[in-house]
């Protein structure tokens, strides 16, 4: 099966942080995607410049048209990693995600949600201080599959924390089944 990809939103890392045992829940509103409407998406992680990051598992979603911004609409699809959900990444390294049956919708925004490592070793990661249409919220703990959750501190606006890209594929040359 071949899939062609297309960049649906990403940025680039400008500062470094950690966040031991934390949940991200990184939103990218329907302004800030383009080539939605496609049935495949994966996305990119950065570690930070000069340490380990590690992820124990993550999931993209649609987010919910009510509630917390950061409530997913449905139960999330998770995201995998070589065939696993648990991974790390090299110090100043990016790792994508496997290709993922996701459907994203034009207008609708989406949520990468991800917990990290409880681990201070390899918690750090790269982030955007300054992308419009991208904010993040975190909460201490793993709540990364949970759809309708609450708890989750400030909104951080107009900016990315350890997610730097998302596209969306398309299959090419097969037939997609779905069961």
């Amino acid at each position: 099966m071949a899939i062609t990809w297309a960049t649906a939103a990403s940025t680039t890392g400008d500062a470094d942080t950690a966040a031991a045992n934390y949940t991200i829940r990184q939103i990218i509103t329907s302004g800030a995607l383009s080539n939605t409407g496609k049935h495949f998406v994966r996305v990119s992680f950065e570690a930070s410049s000069a340490d380990v990051f590690a992820i124990t598992k993550a999931y993209i979603g649609l987010a919910a048209d009510s509630g917390d911004a950061y409530d997913f609409a449905a139960t999330p699809t998770q995201l995998l990693f070589s065939g696993a959900a648990t991974f790390e990444i090299a110090a100043g390294q990016t790792k994508v995600s496997d290709a993922a049956g996701f459907y994203s919708v034009a207008g609708k925004n989406i949520i990468v949600s991800f917990h990290i490592a409880n681990d201070a070793a390899k918690d750090n990661v790269r982030v955007d201080s300054s992308i419009a249409g991208w904010s993040w919220y975190s909460i201490l703990g793993d709540d990364a599959a949970t759809v309708n959750t609450t708890g989750y501190g400030a909104e951080n606006a107009n900016k990315a924390f350890g997610v730097m890209k998302v596209e969306t594929g398309s299959l090419i040359g097969g037939v997609m089944i779905f069961d």
